[in-house]
Formats: C-alpha cells, structure tokens, sequence
C-alpha cells in the first residue's frame, strides 16, 4: 500500500558500521480506495561505503533478511535482498507467500479482463458471497533512482509485482495498487517524487502511474496515473539508539487523472486518494566503524 520512500534522510548520513542488524516497518491508512496495513522488515546489513567515500559511494550496502506485511484482508512474509551500489541507485527483490483470509471483499476472482471492478461491483459481489480465502506467492522487483542538488530531491521508484494465487481466475481486484491483478502476472508502478527538504519537513509532488500487463486490452488492462502533494515530518535523529533510531510520518493526497473508474465514472474525479503513515527504521546490533 506504501512505499518505503521516507524512512531515511535523503541529506548525507555518519560512516555505517561494517555489519549491522536492522530494522524498519510503517502503518498506515487510507482512503479512495479504503485501505490499512502494517509492512516490516528485519535484516543484515553489510556496509559497501568505503572510509573515503565521495558522493556516488556514500551509503552504499547490501542486505539481506526477512520482509512482510499484513491487513485487515492478507499477511505476507519471505525473504527479500536489497544492493545499493551507488547513491544514487538501488534495487531490493523479494519473494513472500501471501494469504488472503477471504474477508471485506478480498480476493474476489474475475474470469475476464474486460470486468467492472469499481467499489459498487466488488460490494454487490462481495454480499453475492463470491469473496474467497486464498494462498499464493508474491515476487515483488523495485528500481529506485534518486539524486539531490541543494535542498531539492528528485527520486524515480520503478516497482514490478507478480502473484499467483491458488484461485481458478483471469485475474483478482488489489486494493494495494488499485489495479486487477493478473494471476500469474505482472504488474508495474511507477512513481516519481520531486521533493524540497527543509529542516525536518519534506515537500513536494508525487505522481503514480500503475499498469496491469495483460496484453488483452479491456477495462482491467487500462493504466492509472495519478497526481498530488507529498508532507512529510522527520523526527530528531537519534544516533547512538539501538532501537528506533528514525521516525517520519507523511501525508499524501493524489487526484485520478486516469482510472477506469475514479475519474468521473462511478465516483468524483475531484475525490482525491489520501493517504496518512508513520514509518521508522533502527539498529538492533552492530560491528566495526
């Protein structure tokens, strides 16, 4: 439902310890589309950042652990790798299995790609008794660029998912990304983040293009994109911590520029997605520097 986008300041940090045992999570809700949920993260760190670092080195890792999440409608959990080679570059893969407990609505199967997915069909399906219980497993890429020149921040997320659920469908409505999900297929969102940090706060605009790869054509084979502003607040740093060393919480607000059915269809295109979260990171245990 969230990225993990704000856990960490985008301004230089002090030299890494060599080897560190990690950790992060957010909560957060939302509404249009409604959504809750927790996602964490335990890992081991192993610094890339040499003593001299220059700005392209600073910062750099890799790691390794265990990443999941759960909400009112499904739990994930597996392991995940993340490297990041340069500052300005990162890539993190994770392959989870997924449960869906077959409550409010999720997973509802579609057979077709051509379908109505829109709040009023899922909930008129939802008191049809067409709601399932499911297992399955989630690969889940993310590609992330990013630079800074002054205060200004520009950051590009590329995420690809792909789910396969133990259900007869085409395909199953994902509140996540707001999309219908191939099953056995990919999904791919985009978001791109131009940001100024000022002090503790983070501002700026966030636009979100999402694309079910059907190659079918169809309603559910429509891209979405939306638009809006981004604030975030970065709690004191709390450096020698060895719990919770990171604390930021962050609002958004997006307008449907294009969606088969939050652009004027069956709902306003001037209702926004909003979107509130807390997310933190700390240092559990750590080694050298």
């Amino acid at each position: 439902m969230f990225c993990w986008v704000l856990t960490a300041a985008l301004a230089a940090e002090p030299p890494p310890p060599d080897w560190s045992v990690v950790h992060g999570g957010f909560i957060g809700t939302r509404l249009n589309p409604l959504g809750l949920g927790y996602n964490g993260r335990l890992t081991v760190r192993r610094s890339l950042e040499p003593e001299d670092a220059g700005v392209l080195r600073r910062g750099t890792l890799f790691e390794f652990g265990l990443d999941g999440g759960t909400s009112p409608t499904f739990g994930t959990l597996g392991p995940m790798l993340r490297i990041k080679p340069l500052a300005v570059l990162e890539t993190s893969v994770s392959l989870e299995a997924t449960k869906y407990y077959g409550v409010l609505g999720a997973v509802m199967p579609f057979d077709a790609v051509d379908v109505d997915y829109s709040d009023p069909a899922i909930k008129v399906r939802k008191r049809a008794g067409d709601n399932v219980a499911a297992f399955g497993a989630r690969l889940t890429v993310t590609n992330t660029l990013q630079a800074q020149v002054g205060r200004v921040a520009v950051r590009n997320i590329t995420t690809a998912a792909w789910w396969k659920l133990g259900v007869d469908a085409v395909g199953f409505y994902e509140a996540g990304r707001d999309l219908l999900q191939p099953n056995g297929g990919w999904v791919v969102v985009d978001d791109v983040d131009v940001l100024v940090l000022e002090g503790p706060w983070i501002a700026g605009v966030r636009t979100t293009y999402a694309d079910a790869l059907f190659g079918t054509g169809g309603t559910g084979d429509q891209p979405t994109w939306r638009a809006g502003p981004l604030v975030a607040l970065k709690g004191a740093d709390r450096r020698d911590a060895r719990s919770i060393q990171h604390v930021t919480a962050f609002m958004l607000v997006q307008w449907h520029l294009a969606h088969p059915w939050r652009a004027g269809t069956t709902s306003s295109q001037a209702l926004p997605l909003f979107a509130l979260a807390v997310a933190w990171d700390g240092e559990l245990w750590r080694t050298g520097r």
